[in-house]
């Protein structure tokens, strides 16, 4: 019904030429699809041409109302980002009426310019490639997470100001991060790959040695995730004689196994305006035990997790959400002790296959009193209750700040 009536809202008058693919449609997929949608790309077809493009007209017109393409899941109106890939409204619009008026192709001759593309975050240089020592192909199944200690390049202590994670099979890999060993945890990181046969060792929730709880994260991947450079002046830091324990979750169960091969790009440098760290925020209890439950044959089952800052102030530059296959939507956001709310990021139709970070126009700052507020929502249609977990099959609800001291 609402197809019908958007459809009908957005018919252009009889007097008005309808959009043609060449002239209106073209352009807009051009600087928005075409990074995806070519031949033997990710976006599994492609949409350079009319044939294809008028083949697919509805299921176009369907994702770009749902607003489910591009892949831009943050509602805008929670704040100012960065590399917005979104569609605006007038552009939806015309793909919807040229839809509505059967797909016409036009005169290819008057086809004006490509609209002009969003802003995407690159990775401005490659200073150093790390990677595992050789491809993996996961043993256990139907989720196995393996980690991988791999040398810091460098003698000398520096900043990483710009990260990119890339698994070269994503048929296998679930998600990857990259924790920082300090030099004085490294030993233990090197016995526990000693101990386990094979490449790496078996770990979970973490690095997998005593003072995980300390360590700090250097950048993650995850379906749709985009990385680049950090924001201006800002870098993370790493000494000299640290390791980087590459933790991998692979997941066999759609694909089967496979070998994957993970490596990371990174730009450094020597000192930063503003040292920074990543920050992860859920409640310590869901990793514990049973506290998240997610009860068997239901809909809209919600937990949240609220903390209120009683110490030092910080600056939010960009942050994310993550759960898994069960997701429906997810917030985080910020009240003050006024109570006045900022919303940090809302994810009203969650889609597993798109996890990225956000980065805010201007850092977000935060004060003592402010309270942090992470909710995630998911439906449960198995028989069996869901709790926190590793695997897929089990559940998450977890934001991550990349922050800075002002």
């Amino acid at each position: 019904m609402f197809s019908i009536l958007f459809l009908a809202c957005t018919t252009p008058p009889a007097d008005e030429a309808p959009p043609t693919w060449h002239n209106d449609v073209a352009p807009i997929v051009d600087a928005y699809c075409a990074n995806c949608h070519t031949e033997g790309n990710y976006g599994g077809f492609d949409l350079s041409d009319y044939e294809t493009a008028h083949s697919m007209a509805e299921a176009i017109r369907i994702s770009v109302v749902d607003r489910a393409m591009p892949p831009w899941m943050a509602d805008s109106s929670c704040n100012d980002y960065q590399y917005d890939l979104s569609l605006t409204d007038a552009q939806i619009d015309t793909i919807a009426d040229w839809v509505e008026a059967g797909a016409p192709e036009g005169e290819p001759s008057a086809a004006p310019e490509p609209a002009e593309a969003p802003e995407e975050r690159t990775l401005s240089r490659v200073d150093k490639v790390i990677e595992m020592e050789a491809p993996y192909t996961p043993v256990s199944s139907p989720d196995e997470y393996r980690c991988f200690v791999l040398d810091w390049p460098y003698e000398e202590d520096l900043y990483v100001t710009g990260f990119s994670l890339n698994p070269d099979n994503t048929n296998v890999v679930h998600h990857g991060i990259a924790f920082i060993l300090e030099p004085e945890l490294a030993e233990e990181a090197l016995a526990l790959d000693a101990a386990d046969d094979g490449q790496g060792y078996e770990c979970f929730g973490g690095p997998g040695v005593a003072e995980a709880q300390d360590i700090s994260w250097l950048g993650a991947w995850a379906p749709g995730g985009a990385a680049g450079d950090m924001p201006p002046g800002t870098g993370i830091g790493v000494s000299a004689g640290s390791k980087i324990v590459l933790q991998v979750h692979f997941n066999v169960q759609t694909s089967g196994a496979s070998p994957a091969q993970v490596q990371l790009e990174l730009m450094v440098e020597e000192s930063v305006e503003k040292p920074a760290m990543i920050q992860p925020w859920a409640d310590p209890s869901w990793l514990l035990g049973e506290a998240m439950p997610i009860p068997a044959n239901t809909d809209n089952v919600t937990h949240d997790f609220s903390y209120t800052l009683s110490r030092s102030n910080f600056n939010i530059h960009y942050t994310s959400l993550h759960m898994h296959t069960r997701g429906v939507a997810a917030r985080f956001w910020k009240t003050d002790a006024d109570g006045n709310e900022t919303c940090l990021l809302d994810i009203p139709n969650w889609d597993f296959d798109w996890q990225r970070s956000y980065m805010f126009q201007e850092p977000i700052e935060t004060n003592p009193g402010d309270t942090l507020t992470v909710e995630c929502t998911w439906d449960n249609p198995t028989d069996d209750t869901i709790y926190w977990g590793d695997n897929t099959t089990d559940e998450m609800c977890l934001a991550t700040m990349y922050i800075t001291t002002p």
